[in-house]
């Protein structure tokens, strides 16, 4: 089996952080969001990684590098021009099914081995607030009957969250590629919904996969809503000297964290630096430093120095923010 993973977006709407980062490389629970996901794979049989590139495309190469050990490939999309066009510049590497695609800025928790032993498409679905920002599915008699794309009066709340798991490798193939012969859709992009949706006009069977184990890395609260999920059920870091821990916490332990209260709901990462500061539902990257503040319901970027601070900060990499 292979596996595609798209990871070529500008992450627009996290932006300051992703300014200087692509969005899968920002930090969660003490890790990255594509490193939480690449963790959940680990033990699975997998014939090769495709990585779908673009933006900071040699970050993303480093890092996966530096985490797996899997046979990978790195397909460039030349333009941001909608996840169906991302997943058809990577087909002529699939030569057979069963495909699965993830989507690299989310995190997922479930049990792999009954999708892997599935004889039918699926698609992971989840009840969402907000259907408006998803492709979302129709279901009748236990089957997927239609998919629409963003729509602005959805017929359910139940979103296309990945995965996504294709046994009709063949029809797939043709689909997709009929899809982007023609004229885009949606935001004038080429959706793979779209060509999901040719499937089924086709005659494919879909079956839900629900998901509970789904996390929303789309936005900055929603990052820190997968943060405190995700600290939840860790382990409370060890206590540091001179400082008051409240968990769930991560701490990294090269990370240096003093005459602080931390927590609870803190990640801080590799490196950084916490000194004479209270932090509360927050996230500090790492090599990033914080001191002589108070923050709450904050993202601090990788190499962001924060003084001085008080109240919520978001802040992408390497800038010095202070007050005299």
């Amino acid at each position: 089996m292979k596996i595609v993973i798209p990871v070529a977006g500008e992450g627009i709407r996290m932006r300051p952080l992703t300014d200087s980062v692509p969005k899968p490389l920002l930090e969660v629970a003490g890790d990255t969001i594509l490193g939480h996901l690449l963790r959940g794979l680990e033990g699975l049989s997998i014939d090769e990684l495709i990585f779908v590139v673009g933006f900071k495309k040699g970050m993303i190469k480093d890092y996966v590098r530096s985490r797996t050990k899997t046979k990978t490939r790195y397909v460039v999309q030349d333009k941001p021009a909608g996840l169906g066009y991302a997943v058809n510049l990577t087909l002529p590497y699939v030569e057979r099914g069963p495909l699965m695609i993830l989507l690299g800025d989310t995190v997922l928790e479930l049990d792999w081995m009954p999708v892997l032993q599935a004889k039918e498409n699926l698609l992971g679905l989840k009840e969402v607030d907000e259907p408006k920002r998803f492709g979302i599915a129709t279901l009748q008699d236990g089957k997927i009957s239609e998919l629409e794309e963003k729509p602005q009066k959805p017929k359910s709340n139940f979103a296309i969250v990945g995965p996504y798991f294709i046994q009709d490798l063949g029809l797939f193939k043709k689909c997709l590629s009929d899809l982007v012969a023609g004229p885009p859709g949606v935001n004038g992009e080429w959706q793979l919904t779209d060509g999901l949706s040719k499937m089924i006009k086709a005659g494919a069977v879909f079956r839900p996969l629900w998901i509970e184990g789904w996390f929303d890395c789309g936005k900055p609260e929603t990052l820190l809503e997968t943060n405190r999920h995700l600290l939840s059920r860790m382990k409370s870091p060890p206590n540091r000297q001179g400082a008051t821990i409240t968990p769930p916490c991560f701490i990294a332990s090269t990370a240096v964290v003093e005459s602080s209260t931390v927590g609870p709901f803190v990640s801080i990462g590799e490196r950084a630096a916490v000194r004479s500061s209270t932090l509360r539902n927050s996230i500090v990257s790492e090599r990033a430093s914080v001191s002589q503040s108070v923050l709450e319901d904050s993202i601090i970027g990788a190499g962001v120095v924060v003084n001085g601070q008080k109240g919520r900060v978001t802040i992408g990499s390497s800038p010095v923010v202070s007050v005299s």
